[in-house]
């Protein structure tokens, strides 16, 4: 676990992260967004989430999107 910054529109937010270095894209839990209070917006199209081995995510595809950056 490490600590980053996210710079949303109006705040600056620091949250502990697991980094996957394998990922293909980079992915926030909705609960953080919520408590944090990040806006999000349904996505383009839903995207599923799989595992190494080729097994989905048992949490369904991502629908969800937040802009966010982040600073290390």
């Amino acid at each position: 676990m490490v600590k980053i910054q996210l710079h949303c529109t109006s705040k600056l937010v620091t949250i502990s992260v697991m980094i996957d270095l394998g990922a293909t894209e980079d992915f926030i839990n909705k609960e953080v967004c919520n408590k944090q209070g990040l806006k999000m917006i349904k996505g383009k199209c839903p995207t599923d989430i799989y595992f190494r081995g080729g097994n989905s995510s048992i949490m369904g595809p991502v629908t969800l999107i937040t802009g966010v950056s982040n600073k290390y």
